[in-house]
């Protein structure tokens, strides 16, 4: 029998009173990978027990029948439940990780009716289509879509490793549905990301050595001067101003940039001293065309897009092993992180960022905070080194 239902008919019970049943194939082959469902009894160590509980009265909350204690249990047959179960404990580590993929699996299966495991494995690719679609019409961000699109993918990628189904149903054409990086999903999953001191320092010998000149100093105006991609975009070469200052009995050089930030807001940032060193390096490739125009100017003549800004620190973080992981924006998120390491105040690193809100600085962009110096401490390797 199909079960297609809509989200706003769960709320009534007699559209779940039935129990599916499984198919006898699936019951078999399931029992025959993962042993009865009723074997996986919460063995090893306190906080494993812990945490099988935790995980099995939540799915039983979603899933199981529906109760005054389970208002949304959608009495699904005990395979699934087993499957559900077994799938949510090895994917997620925290409670909320586990909570965020039972709600939506709940979704889907509400969504879908597909309520027994035999159901689960039938599933084709245009009914995960239609889901996707279901959630845009909802009014949902792409973003919030992929982070449901690649939940299924993991469970269907679990059921594929037990040889339950033959392939996922969550294929490529329907992964370029919504096409997100995978940084935003994380983002969008409550997690912040940022480079530690090492991988900075790795970021900064690679900006200064290896990658090309206008790349290398893009990143760095991100790394330890926290602009945004499309700020560096945007900048020009009238922005960027060098003047004598005197320090004691000697005058030192202070390179200082004007950027135009959201609005006709603009805030004034001094380069540290390996930016202004990527800095040199690109004004000696000869890209330059005297004093005005583009501060990062394209081949062709004007500015980059920020898509190239983007490209860029991708390379960047390809240089760490975190390029599925770091994104842009996290570069950002590194230099607030480490100025505040570093000794700055919060409001300093609020102008810096430019955030009208020092709320947004403090929960948004600061990943650690240990008080130690003033800047962001970002070097590059020496060629003696």
């Amino acid at each position: 029998m199909s079960h297609n239902y809509k989200l706003a008919d769960i709320s009534n019970p007699a559209q779940v009173a039935e129990r599916p049943r499984c198919s006898v194939p699936i019951a078999r082959l399931y029992v025959c990978k993962e042993g009865q469902p009723e074997a996986f009894q919460n063995t090893g160590k306190p906080a494993d027990r812990d945490r099988l509980a935790a995980t099995r009265a939540l799915v039983m909350e979603r899933f199981g029948p529906r109760t005054a204690d389970a208002p949304k249990g959608l009495n699904c047959e005990r395979y699934i439940l087993a499957a559900l179960e077994r799938w949510i404990t090895v994917t997620c580590r925290t409670e909320d990780s586990r909570r965020c993929y039972a709600d939506r699996m709940w979704a889907w299966v509400a969504f879908s009716g597909r309520r027994s495991l035999s159901a689960q494995t039938d599933t084709p690719a245009r009914a995960v289509a239609d889901w996707l679609y279901a959630l845009e019409s909802q009014g949902r961000s792409a973003r919030t879509i992929v982070c449901y699109r690649e939940t299924l993918r993991s469970w269907f990628t679990w059921l594929f490793e037990r040889d339950l189904v033959r392939r996922s149903p969550v294929t490529r054409d329907v992964r370029r549905l919504h096409r997100i990086d995978r940084g935003a999903v994380c983002k969008a999953n409550g997690r912040r990301q940022a480079l530690t001191p090492g991988e900075a320092r790795r970021t900064a010998t690679w900006s200064l050595r290896t990658a090309p000149a206008v790349a290398g100093f893009a990143v760095l105006l991100q790394l330890t001067a926290g602009l945004r991609s499309q700020e560096v975009a945007q900048l020009e070469r009238r922005h960027l101003v060098c003047r004598m200052v005197e320090d004691g009995e000697r005058s030192v050089e202070v390179w200082t940039l004007t950027v135009p930030g959201k609005g006709q807001r603009t805030r004034s940032v001094r380069l540290e001293p390996v930016a202004v060193a990527a800095w040199r390096r690109y004004a000696q490739a000869g890209r330059l065309q005297g004093e005005r125009g583009p501060l990062l100017r394209a081949p062709g003549g004007g500015h980059y897009d920020r898509r190239s800004i983007q490209r860029w620190a991708k390379s960047a973080a390809a240089v760490v092993g975190r390029r599925l992981e770091i994104s842009s924006h996290d570069l950002r998120h590194t230099a607030a992180t480490q100025l505040l390491e570093h000794g700055a105040r919060m409001d300093e690193v609020q102008a810096l960022l430019g955030h009208a809100s020092i709320e947004t600085t403090k929960t948004c962009y600061i990943v650690d905070a240990r008080p130690m110096r003033t800047t962001t401490g970002i070097t590059a390797e020496t060629e003696a080194s």
